[in-house]
C-alpha cells in the first residue's frame, strides 16, 4: 500500500510525501506546470521519464544513420556499455521487455528513476555533441567527470540500518527552476525501495524562494517525517503521522537529481546537511545528525 501527503507552501511549492511501493491509480490529465497531488506529481515523473526515452532513441537513430557499419558497431558497443552502467549505478535489475510495463516497474522507486531520468538525459547530450561533431560521447563524458559537473547523488555516509537520524536540505527552488526543469528526491533508499518526498521543479516556479527541508529517519522502528520550513507534516517523530519504512536495514540517506548539480551546489542553490554545520532547526529529541 502507498501511504502519502502532499501541501502547498508559499508561492506554490509543491512538495509530496511518497512511499516506495506500487504507482497510484491515474484518473486524469495532470497539469505538470501546477501539480497539486501525489498522483499528478507522479504522472508527470512518468511523462519526464518517458520523453528523456523517446530524446534518447531519437537523438541516437540519428547519429547512427550517419555512420558506416564500422561505426555502427562501435556505437553499439559504446550504447551497451552505458546501459550497464546505468543500470549498475541506478540499482536496476528488471530485465522485462515491454517498454511499458518496464517504465510502470521503474516508477515504483521514485529515487532509481530520477537517476534513470538523469543518465538519459546526460547520454543524450552526450550523443547530440557527438552528431555535432564537437567531441566524441566518451570524450564529453570524461570532461564531465573531471570537471565535476556530473555531479547527481549527494548520499551521506556511512549506510546506516539501525538508530534515528536527522539531515536538512536547502534548495533555492525558484533559483534551480530558471537553471533547469529539475526532478529531486529527498529520502532513504534500501534494497526494499525509496521513501520519502519528490520535488519537481519547472521553469514556472522561477519566482519561488528557499525552502528548508528535515528529514528524520528512525530506523530502529521504520518510519519517516518531512519536515518543510520547520513544519512537521502528518506528525513529529514519534507520532504515526510519518511514512512507514523497512526497519533495519542498510539504508542511505540524502538527495538525487535529474539534472547535473555541479554548479547548482557550488552557487549554493541546493545544500544537504548531514551535520557537518549548525542545523537550521533544532534536532529532534532523540536524534542525530549522520555526522
Amino acid at each position: 500500500m502507498v501511504a502519502c501527503a502532499s501541501w502547498r507552501l508559499l508561492s506554490g511549492f509543491v512538495i509530496a510525501a511518497l512511499m516506495g511501493g506500487t504507482t497510484p491509480s491515474i484518473v486524469r490529465a495532470a497539469d505538470c506546470a501546477n501539480p497539486t497531488s501525489d498522483e499528478e506529481l507522479m504522472q508527470c515523473l512518468g511523462t519526464d521519464l518517458r520523453h528523456t526515452d523517446a530524446e534518447i532513441n531519437r537523438v541516437y537513430g540519428e547519429v547512427r544513420g550517419k555512420l558506416d557499419d564500422a561505426g555502427k558497431l562501435a556505437l553499439r558497443n559504446e550504447q551497451r556499455a552505458w546501459l550497464k552502467r546505468r543500470d549498475e549505478t541506478c540499482g536496476l535489475d528488471n530485465k522485462e521487455s515491454d517498454r511499458e510495463k518496464w517504465f510502470q516497474a521503474l516508477l515504483a522507486n521514485r529515487a532509481k528513476t530520477v537517476c534513470v531520468i538523469r543518465f538519459t538525459n546526460e547520454r543524450s547530450t552526450q550523443l547530440a555533441a557527438e552528431q555535432a561533431g564537437k567531441a566524441p560521447a566518451s570524450e564529453a563524458a570524461a570532461a564531465a567527470t573531471a570537471s565535476g559537473d556530473d555531479l547527481y547523488e549527494i548520499w551521506g555516509t556511512p549506510t546506516v540500518s539501525t538508530g534515528k537520524w536527522y539531515v536538512e536540505a536547502t534548495i533555492d527552488m525558484g533559483a534551480v527552476a530558471r537553471r533547469a526543469e529539475t526532478a529531486l528526491f529527498f529520502g532513504v533508499e534500501s534494497r526494499e525501495g525509496s521513501h520519502g518526498t519528490l520535488i519537481q521543479l519547472r521553469h514556472n516556479r522561477a519566482t519561488e524562494s528557499k525552502h528548508v527541508v528535515g528529514l528524520a529517519v528512525d530506523l530502529d522502528s521504520g518510519w519517516l517525517y518531512l519536515r518543510p520550513d520547520g513544519q512537521w507534516r502528518g506528525g513529529a517523530p514519534g507520532q504515526t503521522g510519518g511514512l512507514q519504512t523497512p526497519p533495519r536495514l542498510p539504508t542511505q540517506i540524502g538527495l538525487t537529481s535529474s539534472v547535473a548539480m555541479g554548479d547548482l551546489v557550488k552557487d549554493g542553490l541546493i545544500s544537504v546537511n548531514f551535520g557537518e554545520r549548525p542545523f537550521v532547526y533544532a534536532v529532534p529529541d532523540g536524534y542525530r545528525p549522520l555526522k
